[in-house]
């Protein structure tokens, strides 16, 4: 596991928000194309800010997150949710130039939009999105 990518206001110089501070993202190369959810929850828990996984697997490149919000009970926790993952692209498939965005809130959302398993509903926001999946997975 390799930490890659910390996109902040220093580093990318848009806006953070109360919900999104920085994204992190690390790269995680797998022996085989499995890997336990268990795993990335105690690095996302251990980590304040919300995370992307870039997964890298014989050739192929996959990515997974779990959306991540501040906790309304406790100010120093963070809540996570489940994760949502790609499919596997090859490894040498051009990547997705990073969206224009006014700040983090949006660029995370942004990022995260072709995870999520349903389309994005215009004037919607993540969390609306994500509670959708939770509603629909049950």
């Amino acid at each position: 596991m390799v930490w890659e990518y910390k996109l902040a206001p220093e580093t990318i110089n848009i806006p953070a928000s109360d919900t999104v501070p920085e994204i992190q993202i690390f790269g995680v190369t797998l022996k085989d194309d499995s890997l336990k959810d268990d795993l990335l929850l105690c690095i996302d828990r251990a980590i304040p800010c919300p995370l992307f996984f870039e997964l890298r697997c014989r050739g192929q490149v996959g990515y997974t997150a779990a959306y991540k919000r501040p906790s309304e009970a406790d100010s120093d926790a963070w809540v996570v949710s489940g994760y949502f993952t790609s499919g596997w692209l090859p490894e040498d498939s051009p990547r997705t130039p990073v969206p224009v965005v006014l700040n983090l809130e949006n660029l995370y959302a942004a990022l995260f939009a072709p995870l999520l398993p349903l389309p994005a509903r215009e004037g919607k926001t993540l969390a609306a999105h994500v509670a959708v999946w939770r509603k629909f997975r049950l």
